[in-house]
C-alpha cells in the first residue's frame, strides 16, 4: 500500500511480455489519475523458442516503476 495524498491506496506492477507497468488504485477500486508508469523492455529470442530476460534488468525496470509512481 502507499499513500496519495492523505488516501490509502494500492500500487499494482505487471510484469507483461513487453513491459513492465505500474498503477495506483484506491480502495474504491479506481485507478488514481496521473500515477501509471511503463517501462518497455524485449526478451532475447533463439530459433528453438527460448524467450531470456536479465533478471537484473528486470529488477531495475520493475524499481524505475515504482520510484516513478512515488513521485
Amino acid at each position: 500500500m502507499t499513500h496519495s495524498g492523505d488516501r490509502l491506496c494500492i500500487m499494482v506492477i505487471d510484469i507483461g511480455s513487453s513491459s513492465v507497468r505500474g498503477m495506483v488504485y484506491g480502495f474504491d477500486g479506481r485507478a488514481i489519475p496521473g500515477l501509471i508508469s511503463r517501462v518497455p523492455h524485449s526478451f532475447e529470442t533463439d530459433a528453438s523458442g527460448k524467450a531470456v530476460l536479465d533478471p537484473r534488468e528486470l529488477q531495475l525496470r520493475v524499481e524505475s516503476v515504482i520510484d516513478d509512481l512515488l513521485e
